[in-house]
């Protein structure tokens, strides 16, 4: 049983698809989702003038080595319980 992960639809294939914990690059504020071109990176930071930290996520080529989108993304916390 996988409780955790990276879930995405895939358009190809127009379905969900979950990337298990174990295949992602996990960090103390970050997470990252290699695929065969590219990479997801999702951070928390704090922007300049803010006092809360925002959820961003970044496409990044790395064949490249070159960032190619960035956006801030929206998040809500729970308790599962």
């Amino acid at each position: 049983m996988q409780a955790v992960g990276l879930e995405y639809f895939d358009k190809d294939k127009g379905e969900f698809i979950m990337i298990e914990a174990n295949k992602l690059d996990i960090g103390e504020n970050q997470v990252t989702a290699r695929f065969a071109d590219y990479e997801l990176g999702f951070q928390m930071i704090v922007f300049d003038g803010d006092t809360k930290p925002s959820m961003t996520m970044s496409k990044y080529d790395f064949k490249n080595n070159r960032f190619l989108e960035h956006y801030q993304c929206d998040f809500e916390t729970t308790n599962i319980e």
